[in-house]
């Protein structure tokens, strides 16, 4: 820029230098603003990929991409325990999909469900489930024993009403059951607390056996024909010969007898629910 004397008195001139510095920068700015709209219009067209990177997304992506196949159901993990726990082979289908119902049944706490599944296991033709059985019949004899008790199953228990000057022991022997088991049944704090009039249930003319296995050391309880409960017997002593016996009034001295020694909860629990003249078959397997 210049002064210089104009028509009005001192005047400013451009020198032909400051015009052209004054395009220079106009041009600067107009290649500015185009790379910046260019820049923003490039980044809408990016789309993120799976590791928060962009990438160019294809053009016409969504009609080129093929359909995808629904996942298959994923097994609940209370299934996939179960499974995990078995020997690592392949099970026959059947086989499988009794341990699958199983598991649901365990998950949900249904008893009566749990119980036919593992009766249904251990009745397969072949016995393709024979390397389970064992846990199998220990399970089951736990889910048979809190059906008696907690849950008063009504294919082993009935309700009767307490008549006058009926005993608890009375009302066990005329059903074929025992004062024990009459008492755990109803929650009674003794044998004389119970008065007329009173529903009860006890145990309904039950035909238990039990099975003893000298070489494989337990004994199998069955309950009107079924498999009831499976328990083990202690120690290393000798085992009464093969043959059949009665149980008696007193079973634990009958069981010391016949050399069958058990740990205190089973052997409580078997005094609980034998009842007399229950048959006790041994065997040499």
């Amino acid at each position: 820029m210049a002064l210089e004397r104009g028509r009005f008195g001192i005047e400013y001139k451009p020198r032909p230098r400051d015009k052209d510095s004054s395009s220079v920068w106009a041009v600067v700015l107009v290649v500015l603003a185009v790379a910046a709209v260019s820049f923003v219009a490039t980044r809408l067209r990016r789309q993120p990929d799976s590791f928060g990177e962009f990438e160019e997304a294809p053009p016409q992506a969504a009609e080129a991409a093929p359909p995808r196949e629904a996942p298959a159901p994923a097994e609940s993990s209370e299934a996939k325990r179960v499974l995990a726990e078995i020997p690592a082979r392949d099970r026959p289908p059947k086989v499988r999909n009794l341990l699958l119902r199983l598991a649901e049944a365990e998950k949900s706490g249904n008893v009566e469900m749990a119980a036919t599944t593992i009766e249904a296991l251990r009745d397969l033709p072949g016995e393709p489930a024979a390397d389970l059985d064992d846990r199998l019949a220990r399970r089951l004899g736990q889910l048979n024993t809190r059906w008696l008790f907690a849950l008063a199953n009504r294919q082993w228990v009935t309700e009767v009403e307490v008549r006058p000057r009926e005993t608890a022991a009375r009302i066990a022997a005329a059903h074929g059951s025992t004062l024990s088991s009459l008492i755990r049944l109803n929650a009674l704090a003794d044998a004389d607390d119970l008065r007329a009039g009173r529903k009860i249930k006890v145990m309904h003319h039950p035909r238990f056996s039990m099975t003893v296995h000298r070489r494989a050391r337990y004994a199998d309880l069955h309950l009107n024909g079924k498999f009831f409960n499976r328990y083990d017997i202690v120690g290393d002593g000798e085992i009464c010969p093969v043959g059949v016996y009665k149980t008696g009034e007193n079973l634990r001295s009958q069981f010391a007898e016949l050399g069958l020694r058990f740990a205190l909860r089973d052997r409580v629990e078997l005094e609980t629910i034998i009842p007399q003249n229950a048959s006790i078959v041994v065997s040499e397997t």
